[in-house]
């Protein structure tokens, strides 16, 4: 078996407060097929999310960004204990030479953060962006609840809310776009779900109901994170 190749990278510390601190280190494992990024949290807070850019070695042009984040991938993400690692795939074409990967921000349990300000900033607008499409998704379902509507007639509605979405952005970025899709999948995902499980007019509305409140957790889990969300600065990256 071949060793594994490790090749460290350091994001810089801005702060005083983690002058005395080892800082959260990226390393790339080059574990043949399936090459993995690992973070490691040297600090004394947990990490709640980070942002990694990813660019070809000779040209440095961008293939990719990672955004890990408890709050955006809400029960999938977790939080990096200190000590801990996280390991997740490194974007790659087989082949070719492995894409450089760079830890561009670190967000921290507490909302302190580490990292660049427009690229924690960066890490901060998809929060926003997701906040307020749950947001419009639970209109639709809390509205749909009260008609009395079917499930076939709410998903239509949110069919057609993704779609005017699209056309209300279209100069989203594509990392801009999942953020923008992401509450419209999860509910027409669930609903198509409740639909094939059949049942009468009460199980349609217990199946709103229950996804109106999940969907209600996840936006108060992200209306609490740290550091709060705030209008995106004009000309931020």
């Amino acid at each position: 078996m071949k060793p594994v190749c490790l090749l460290l990278f350091l994001l810089g510390i801005s702060a005083g407060a983690y002058s005395q601190q080892q800082p959260v280190l990226i390393s790339v494992g080059n574990m043949q097929a399936n090459p993995t990024i690992s973070i490691y949290n040297g600090y004394t807070l947990p990490v709640e999310a980070f942002l990694v850019t990813v660019e070809t070695p000779a040209t440095n042009r961008p293939v990719s960004r990672i955004y890990y984040d408890i709050h955006l991938n809400y029960r999938h993400d977790t939080t990096i204990s200190p000590g801990a690692s996280q390991q997740v795939p490194l974007p790659h074409a087989l082949g070719q030479d492995l894409p450089v990967p760079t830890l561009r921000a670190v967000v921290f349990a507490d909302g302190s953060t580490q990292g660049d300000a427009a690229w924690v900033d960066e890490l901060l607008h998809m929060r926003k962006i997701l906040a307020g499409r749950i947001e419009q998704v639970i209109g639709l379902l809390q509205n749909a609840s009260n008609q009395k509507l079917t499930l076939q007639e709410t998903l239509d509605i949110v069919r057609k809310a993704r779609e005017a979405s699209r056309n209300e952005t279209p100069s989203a970025t594509a990392d801009e776009r999942i953020r923008h899709e992401q509450a419209f999948y999860m509910a027409i995902r669930n609903l198509e779900h409740y639909q094939q499980r059949g049942g009468n007019a009460s199980d349609s509305s217990r199946s709103l109901d229950h996804l109106t409140h999940v969907m209600t957790v996840w936006l108060s889990d992200l209306q609490a994170a740290n550091p709060p969300l705030k209008p995106r600065a004009a000309g931020s990256n």
